[in-house]
């Protein structure tokens, strides 16, 4: 912060014009740049006191101020780490009827999320409203994005979810405070028409495989949108993801890649669905 003269004129004291006449209003200077308020050496011998906060009349400008604002303490979380449940205290008639609908959506595991890096959320906002271009033309790819049509005004594209188990039991949807801070939750459908959830997980490419197994989309689908490296012999439905999921957080022995865990596990490894998310579907 400094504080000066809007007018130049020397600093010397001896200097004899300026010795009788009375120095015109002061510019206050604010700048974060500088921690203490720094009073220029001439104005402090001219006036013995000045106050800081300007009377009505004074010229006060500005700089690049930013007040001061204690942060919260740290976190220093680590995986042995736990919340408590968030639904604890509190009364469901408290909630908006958004709320309500979420935590309905994941009671019942019809809701997959997604935890996203900090540094990319330009990048995920912006691709529902600019398709992303064909990696491949000159094969047809059913990920290719699908720009909004008629009703459907965001464009869809495909991405790596998680189903979480009952509530998020079990879980740890938590990155990290400088990485993977928070994420998004997308609602599955509710009917399916004539169709059965398993007919249309089928017809529109909506795989999912189970907690621990590392499907790695991004590097075992071929340039025609098929699964390679042996990614569609472990499939699974989502009914079946859904009942082990029923059986991490209810069943003290149970099985994760065909294998049994004994006296189960205290955290669930990840899943992985690879849906379409947005706007028109396939």
């Amino acid at each position: 912060m400094f504080l000066g003269r809007s007018s130049s004129f020397s600093s010397d004291d001896s200097n004899p014009h300026d010795s009788d006449k009375p120095l015109p209003p002061p510019v206050l200077v604010y700048h974060e740049s500088a921690r203490s308020i720094v009073f220029r050496d001439h104005l402090r011998r001219a006036h013995a006191s000045i106050s800081v906060e300007p009377s009505n009349g004074d010229n006060v400008e500005i700089i690049n101020y930013q007040p001061k604002i204690k942060p919260l303490p740290s976190l220093q979380l680590t995986a042995k780490d736990e919340f408590s449940p968030l639904l604890d205290g509190v009364e469901q008639a408290d909630l908006t009827e958004a709320e309500q609908e979420i935590i309905t959506m994941f009671k019942n595991q019809m809701a997959c999320v997604k935890t996203i890096k900090n540094s990319e959320w330009t990048a995920f906002l912006r691709r529902f409203s600019q398709p992303i271009r064909k990696h491949n033309s000159k094969y047809s790819n059913i990920h290719d994005d699908l720009a909004p049509s008629g009703e459907y005004v965001y464009n869809s594209f495909v991405t790596s979810t998680t189903l979480l188990p009952a509530n998020g039991l079990k879980m740890r949807c938590f990155g990290s405070l400088k990485e993977y801070t928070v994420g998004a939750a997308f609602a599955l459908p509710c009917s399916y028409g004539d169709e059965t959830e398993s007919e249309v997980v089928w017809r529109t490419k909506t795989w999912a495989w189970p907690s621990g197994y590392a499907a790695k989309t991004e590097f075992n689908i071929d340039g025609r949108g098929r699964l390679i490296n042996g990614r569609e012999e472990a499939l699974v439905n989502l009914e079946e993801m859904r009942k082990n999921n029923h059986d991490y957080i209810s069943k003290e022995n149970y099985k994760i890649l065909g294998r049994t865990v004994q006296g189960g596990l205290k955290t669930v490894p990840y899943n992985e669905v690879f849906l379409r998310v947005g706007g028109i579907g396939r």
